[in-house]
């Protein structure tokens, strides 16, 4: 049985594969592999994984210090899931609470060049 993985960033991509009239390379692969499985006899099983970051991993996406990751798990900004000794945080959880910052940087530039305006 092949074991064959495709990472978020992989099935974004828009990459087409050469001859594929139009097909993403992931998809392509995807295909050939099945097809070969196939004619081997065997089955063919999709499962979907959560991508989960380590906190370290997290604060380089974040752009923050390993710690101030760890401290947000702790008081619950960003929601995590204990691994043993160890906590791991889904990318979706990363990527919300970055949107969530650009969002309140965004409303706190916009309702300052609203006093602004308003002084002036």
């Amino acid at each position: 049985m092949a074991d064959l993985k495709f990472r978020p960033e992989e099935i974004r991509s828009h990459r087409l594969a050469s001859g594929s009239s139009g097909v993403p390379e992931w998809v392509a692969e995807f295909v050939s592999c099945a097809q070969e499985a196939a004619e081997r006899g065997e089955s063919v099983k999709v499962t979907f994984e959560r991508e989960m970051l380590t906190t370290s991993q997290a604060a380089e996406r974040l752009s923050l210090d390993k710690s101030t990751v760890w401290r947000m798990v702790q008081d619950g900004r960003l929601k995590a899931e204990k691994v043993g000794s160890h906590y791991r945080i889904p990318a979706e959880e990363v990527r919300r609470h970055d949107q969530e910052r650009m969002s309140n940087m965004a409303k706190q530039l916009s309702d300052e060049l609203a006093a602004d305006l308003l002084d002036g």
